[in-house]
């Protein structure tokens, strides 16, 4: 997460993808600016990555998500700020759970232009290579290869 990104916005961040069913577009409350943000989510094979388009980042891994359960939903947004109460179910309805983002998704993240040409057979978390593109191999042997490395 960036080092301006609220604990409360990376918190809802994690309930909002659990309670959409692993939606890749979620709406997500930042209680720091009173607004909901546009966050996509990418799920990677062992950590999902929501970014919003300001640049702001959070990560959070998937035996956490399969560790939480309705009763801690339940609880958590019974004590904290979630936004108007209407969770980003509406972006589930959109895109079913787990979909891949198509070149017909203007909204795509990262945008297809700035993809690596291999990057939907990748099987880790999404990550921007040296050279700028994103690779969906982070974490994995020879992600970014070709393209200068994993970028720091």
């Amino acid at each position: 997460m960036r080092p301006d990104t609220s604990c409360a916005f990376a918190q809802n961040a994690f309930y909002e993808y659990w309670v959409s069913g692993a939606a890749t577009r979620l709406q997500v409350y930042s209680p720091a600016l009173g607004a909901s943000l546009s966050t996509r989510c990418v799920k990677g094979s062992s950590t999902v990555t929501c970014r919003t388009g300001d640049g702001g980042r959070v990560r959070f891994t998937l035996a956490a998500l399969d560790a939480y359960s309705s009763d801690q939903a339940n609880a958590y947004a019974s004590t904290h700020d979630t936004g108007s109460g209407a969770s980003s179910a509406a972006g589930a309805s959109e895109e079913s759970s787990g979909s891949a983002a198509t070149d017909a998704d203007d909204d795509a993240w990262p945008p297809i232009a700035q993809r690596i040409p291999n990057f939907d057979e990748g099987t880790g978390e999404v990550v921007q290579c040296e050279d700028g593109l994103y690779s969906q191999s982070g974490g994995r042997p020879g992600a970014c290869s070709g393209h200068g490395g994993v970028g720091g």
